[in-house]
């Protein structure tokens, strides 16, 4: 028993019949592991130890031993792995497995594809899985435009991918027909010109503020603040030393980080700037009195109109 839980730590809580003979282990003590109920079958072939919480890790790790050599995790479920969206117990996992491998695994979602490159694959948590870039294209044929786009913000958020990188891995897979092309290239459009990571919040609220006659703001606008530090406003009008601040804690990396940007508000207030935040409820159902306190600030500051490419303000 030991020598099996040893192989369950070792490979995250999921291990194999092989695994279990090049361990050392006889088939007849496998058998009689799972005769006394010591340990469970996930798949055909493919074990965890009973009592232990079948997580989603511990299903991902074992879906792959399923699949066997070059299996890898793919599409939504390699975007839980890569934390770009929460966990849904209710998706089938899915995996890809080499064209030449006809395999049939109940309770998997297994998709079968050319061997992926190494540069295609990495390990996440313990799990086989597609790169983050790579997960973003593939993606792209099994999500809606809006849960693309939301799932490439937290990537880009997060720095676990770049836009460079995702735009580069696109192209090199370009080919017509390509289920989710288009809607790639929609989303990928949509941050064109960004400079940071932006998020769909801003650019919703951006898209609001240009469809109801005001100038386009410029997005993610740095300040230097009077202590050296730096400041990037979500929407900016820097000519009217005009800020919109879509806020959402979700947007923020975390509590502390939320806390500084209230911080560094108050700095931006110190050098002049306006403010003006916008909750996910406003951009919803209260949009229009949005519009109108933008309008009036832009007024009472002289409608001044920022463009592209400004240089940076400094305190």
């Amino acid at each position: 028993m030991r020598k099996v839980s040893e192989l369950a730590l070792d490979g995250g809580g999921a291990f194999s019949r092989g695994d279990a003979l090049r361990a050392g282990l006889t088939r007849h003590q496998v058998d009689g592991c799972i005769a006394r109920g010591l340990i469970v079958a996930v798949h055909r072939g493919v074990f965890r130890l009973a009592g232990q919480e079948p997580t989603f890790l511990l299903l991902c790790r074992a879906a792959v031993l399923a699949g066997g050599s070059g299996a890898v995790v793919d599409r939504r479920s390699a975007a839980m792995v890569h934390r770009f969206i929460d966990v849904d117990d209710n998706v089938t996992i899915s995996i890809a497995v080499p064209w030449t491998r006809r395999v049939a695994i109940p309770g998997l979602d297994v998709v079968r594809r050319t061997v992926l490159p190494s540069g295609d694959r990495t390990t996440v948590s313990g799990v086989s899985v597609t790169t983050a870039a790579r997960t973003v294209i593939d993606c792209a044929g099994v999500c809606s435009i809006g849960s693309l786009n939301d799932l490439l913000d937290e990537g880009l958020r997060t720095g676990r991918t770049a836009l460079p990188v995702v735009r580069r891995e696109e192209a090199a897979r370009e080919r017509r027909g390509r289920k989710g092309a288009r809607r790639l290239r929609n989303v990928l459009a949509d941050h064109e010109g960004d400079v940071r990571s932006s998020n769909r919040f801003e650019r919703d609220v951006s898209r609001i503020l240009v469809e109801n006659g005001l100038p386009v703001p410029v997005r993610q606008f740095e300040v230097v603040l009077v202590d050296g530090g730096k400041r990037y406003v979500d929407l900016a009008y820097p000519d009217a030393l005009v800020g919109v601040e879509p806020a959402g804690y979700r947007w923020h990396s975390g509590r502390r980080q939320w806390a500084t940007d209230l911080t560094r508000n108050n700095e931006l207030i110190r050098l002049g700037w306006r403010l003006i935040p916008v909750t996910w409820e406003q951009r919803r159902t209260g949009h229009d009195a949005v519009v109108q306190t933008v309008r009036g600030a832009l007024a009472a500051a002289g409608g001044g109109r920022p463009s592209e490419g400004l240089p940076a303000q400094t305190g």
